[in-house]
Parts: structure tokens; sequence; C-alpha cells
């Protein structure tokens, strides 16, 4: 049966404590190291999450932007040509009614009637059998003047669609027409009129 010397026990029981310390510090350090690791890793998660959710703000706040500089744009181009046609509407309707106070001149009218009739239907349609011309009902009075003018035989129609003057050339042998009443040119003036005056509103937004 081994004898423990009494004089070695302390210095056992020194070294015991010593280890056990040793390895409570280790642990402790170790536990620390893990700790710390730790708390630096949810850092970093912490900084990405908010990173991505600023970005995230940001890019709502720019769409958000954007449509509301769009939403302006379109409302203020809206304005700019309602103003636009409100515009042109008064110029054409001025331009209207001189073209209506110029059927009602008689003699100058009368003239142009028959420099326009002539015009068309020599340069329009030479080959031409007959024609019938249609009128505003008013009109009618010119009956004669067609038909003395005409080259060919034509039949004059009163016809309720021409509201201003002038007057509508039909070949009824092949099916043609043409429209030379004076709202027509009125209308041809007004397509060039807003294809080539410059008064047009462009998108800048």
């Amino acid at each position: 049966m081994p004898v423990f010397n009494g004089e070695k026990l302390p210095v056992l029981r020194r070294r015991m404590l010593e280890k056990a310390e040793a390895q409570s510090k280790a642990m402790k350090l170790q536990t620390e190291q893990l700790r710390a690791q730790r708390l630096e890793k949810a850092k970093s998660q912490a900084l990405q999450d908010a990173y991505q959710f600023i970005r995230a703000q940001q890019g709502d706040m720019n769409i958000q932007a954007t449509a509301a500089i769009s939403q302006s744009g379109m409302e203020m181009r809206k304005r700019l040509i309602s103003q636009r046609d409100e515009c042109s509407e008064k110029l054409f309707q001025a331009v209207r009614e001189r073209l209506e106070a110029f059927v009602l001149s008689g003699e100058s009218y009368e003239k142009y009637l028959k420099a326009s009739f002539a015009k068309a239907v020599q340069d329009e349609w030479p080959l031409a059998k007959e024609a019938v011309v249609h009128v505003c009902p008013q009109d009618m009075k010119y009956q004669e003047l067609f038909q003395t003018s005409a080259p060919i035989p034509c039949r004059v129609e009163a016809d309720e669609r021409i509201q201003i003057g002038g007057f509508i050339l039909e070949d009824p042998v092949n099916g043609l027409l043409l429209d030379e009443t004076l709202e027509e040119k009125l209308g041809r003036q007004k397509e060039w009129f807003y294809r080539n005056s410059g008064f047009t509103v462009e998108a800048q937004f």
C-alpha cells in the first residue's frame, strides 16, 4: 500500500490548483474570444442589413422623385397643349369667319369659284367625260357659272355637308372625288400650321 509523503501533499495541491486555474483562464479566454467573434459577426451583419435598408430606401425615394417629376412634367405639358389648342382654335375661328365673309362678298367669291373650278377640271380631270358639282345650298345660285365654265357636261347639286363654300367635284364614271371646299382647305392649312409653325409642345421631362 503506497504511502504518501506528507510534505509532498502541499506541492501536489498547489500544482493541481495551478493547473485548474490555468485551464479556467484558458476556457475563459476561449469564451471571451468566441463572444468577441460572435459580437463582431453580429455587428457586421447589422451594418450590412442597415446598408441594404438604406439602399432600399434610397431606391424608393428615387422612384418616388422620378414619378413626381414625371407627373409634374405631364401636367405641365397638358396645360401647354391646352393653351396651344385654345390659341389655335381662336386663330382658325377668326380665319373661318373671314372665309364666311369672303363667301358673302359676291363678285370676288364668284371669280374665285370660276377660276378654281376651271383649273380643277383642266388639271385634275382632263379625261373626264362628265362631272357632278356639289356645293353648299346657298351657292346653288352659281349653278349656271359651273355649267358654262365646264368643258364637259356637269350637274350641280346642293350638298349640306359643305358648310362654308367651295365645291366637291365628282367623276361619276370613274368614281373619283376632288374636294375643293373652303373647309377642306382650312383643314389642310391647320395641319400645315401644326407641322411647320413651330407652335408645338415637346416633352421635356
